[in-house]
């Protein structure tokens, strides 16, 4: 499993944005620009510069077109290259994503003050009580690092919101871990990886393994985006 991430405020002017967009197809233009804030485009488009960057940087010797698609419940996936599993996540000016030859999901959130009584609606019981025993003061910080894991695991699944949130719990003993109702271990890794204070990263995996982070400068995304798209 490789992880991959790009600061997308640093550096990034219109000109850029404007100069990539001609060079997309008329699907993935419209989908960019059909989002009325052009912080929601910016992350639309990062989202795909990113995932082409990723995909083609770690199976340099591939031949063929990776043709992304969606599941019903919106999860990414290739069409002709079942083998390789990815997933993308946008939060903020993060953009991440992670890439795996098993099923992989990722989450990045922004940490913004919210009313925590939303995690009746989001947790299971047990994630409540470990949240509401926190000192006051972390638990905004808890709250988020709960929802990643959960987020990632979800979409993992690919399940959507099919699978119900109180159907399982993250436990923050140690090294975060996923059990089922009946209490029992979920085969799966979590990992917390740090990318910037009032942010929370988190991936889920089938891998045991622990794997750090890559971060990718805006510009040369760009840049490698632009160069790739005018050799095609």
């Amino acid at each position: 499993m490789k992880i991959y991430a790009v600061n997308i405020s640093i550096g990034v002017s219109k000109e850029d944005f404007d100069r990539v967009i001609k060079l997309l197809t008329t699907q993935q233009k419209d989908k960019i620009c059909s989002f009325r804030n052009y912080e929601d485009s910016l992350r639309a488009l990062f989202s795909r510069l990113l995932c082409d960057f990723v995909l083609q940087n770690e199976y340099p010797l591939n031949t063929k077109p990776f043709l992304i698609a969606e599941t019903t419940f919106g999860k990414p996936y290739l069409e002709n290259h079942k083998n390789i599993k990815f997933n993308i996540s946008h939060s903020g000016h993060w953009v991440v994503c992670a890439v795996s030859h098993q099923e992989i999901g990722i989450d990045v959130e922004q940490v913004r003050n919210i009313d925590l009584d939303i995690a009746q609606h989001y947790f299971s019981e047990s994630e409540r009580n470990d949240l509401l025993v926190q000192p006051l003061v972390k638990q905004m910080d808890y709250f988020y690092r709960l929802w990643t894991l959960k987020e990632s695991y979800i979409k993992m699944l690919g399940e959507g919101l099919s699978c119900p949130l109180d159907s399982f719990s993250v436990v923050m003993n140690g090294e975060p871990y996923l059990i089922d109702k009946t209490q029992q271990k979920l085969p799966f890794t979590l990992q917390e990886i740090f990318i910037e204070p009032d942010y929370k990263l988190a991936v889920c995996s089938s891998e045991k393994s622990l794997f750090p982070i890559t971060i990718i400068d805006s510009n040369q995304l760009v840049q490698i985006s632009i160069n790739n798209r005018q050799q095609k």
